[in-house]
């Protein structure tokens, strides 16, 4: 593949990722906290999704 594909795919991905970052964000201020979905690396499933007590 060629390097401008390449790059193509990683703009996009990165784009993903600030959506996501975003929903992550105002779910966190609606009192949902979701543990591991910050990018940290931790990789916890969906079971660390839930409303905060």
């Amino acid at each position: 593949m060629d390097d401008n594909f390449d790059a193509g795919i990683m703009a996009e991905l990165d784009s993903i990722m600030k959506n996501v970052d975003n929903v992550v964000k105002r779910l966190e201020e609606a009192g949902y906290g979701i543990k591991g979905a910050s990018g940290d690396g931790s990789g916890e499933s969906a079971e660390g999704v839930g409303r905060k007590s």
